[in-house]
This record gives structure tokens, sequence and C-alpha cells, in this order.
């Protein structure tokens, strides 16, 4: 079983992400979590692959 972590996002984040979304065309959620953690995003996911924050593994 996986575990789900919650995390509030202000309106603020979500206007943000709002205008994210179609400009990298990728999910809601994912726009969501590229406005709002502003730490290293390390993953394979090519929708982040262009952002300054990530390290991207795919190929």
């Amino acid at each position: 079983m996986k575990c789900a972590i919650l995390i509030p996002v202000s309106s603020e984040i979500a206007l943000r992400a709002v205008k994210i979304k179609p400009e990298k065309k990728m999910g809601m959620v994912d726009a969501i979590v590229a406005e709002k953690e502003k730490a290293k995003i390390l993953t394979g996911d090519s929708d982040f692959k262009d952002f300054p924050n990530v390290i991207f593994l795919g190929r």
C-alpha cells in the first residue's frame, strides 16, 4: 500500500500553477508540485526536465 502526503496549497500557489500548466503542457498536480517545492526535484518525469531546480534521470 502506498502512502499519500497532503500538502496545503495557498491560492497564490494555485494561481501560479494554473499559469504554468499550459506553458509546460503538464498535469495540474505536477504544476503545483513544481511551483510549491523549491528544493531540488529528482525525477524521471519528462514534464519536469526543463525546470531549473530539477535533476532529470530520464533519457
